[in-house]
């Protein structure tokens, strides 16, 4: 079942008759060096979830459950006055000795950010004070994602159903605007938690 996102409405329903040009799109956070779909990006402070039961403790004895981001897949199809993207990403969970129940749930978040064009700016006072862009947030949706441990299985991974995402884009416009964002929903305390891990690899 393909699902939309409830972002650029107006045309998001056109997605699935676009007669355009089909291009793919895959990774975890680095982009492409060609502008065929918007560059996804994926946070180290959202890319996971380590979720305790509800008690004082938060020992490996309270760990419910801990999620994270492995990759995602797309495809974009170009058209006169917009961009169809469909995305899907994928999720290895693993249980934790607290879990009580085979079958758990965890959100995450899909956002568009753009940034605004420059020639429609006004320009700077003084060349000492440049223009700055301040990219904004179109869309953020949350969904949330159900899936069960088989029985003696503690990791698995998963890959959720395709969103589509429908992009206006003028064909003077650039796909560079745009930038998609892919994370998990996070508690503030969960993302504290992230972003007081120590860095690892290269």
């Amino acid at each position: 079942m393909m699902r939309f996102l409830g972002v650029l409405l107006k045309i998001s329903m056109l997605a699935g008759m676009t007669m355009g040009v089909v291009v793919g799109c895959s990774g975890t956070s680095a982009p492409t060096d060609r502008a065929d779909c918007p560059r996804v990006v994926l946070d180290r402070a959202t890319s996971s979830l380590t979720r305790f039961r509800e008690t004082v403790g938060r020992d490996l004895t309270d760990l419910e459950l801990e999620a994270e981001i492995i990759g995602y897949t797309g495809t974009c199809d170009h058209d006169r006055d917009h961009v169809s993207m469909t995305l899907a990403v994928r999720f290895i969970a693993t249980r934790g000795p607290a879990l009580e129940d085979s079958t758990v749930t965890w959100p995450y978040f899909i956002a568009v950010v753009q940034t605004p064009p420059s020639a429609t700016l006004p320009p700077s006072e003084t060349a000492a004070q440049p223009t700055i862009l301040v990219p904004k947030i179109l869309v953020k949706e949350v969904f949330r994602l159900a899936s069960t441990f088989p029985p003696g299985q503690d990791s698995i991974h998963v890959r959720d159903e395709d969103i589509t995402l429908a992009l206006p884009l003028r064909p003077e416009e650039s796909l560079d605007r745009y930038q998609i964002f892919l994370g998990l929903q996070l508690t503030p305390e969960q993302l504290n938690d992230n972003r007081r891990k120590p860095r690892t690899g290269g």
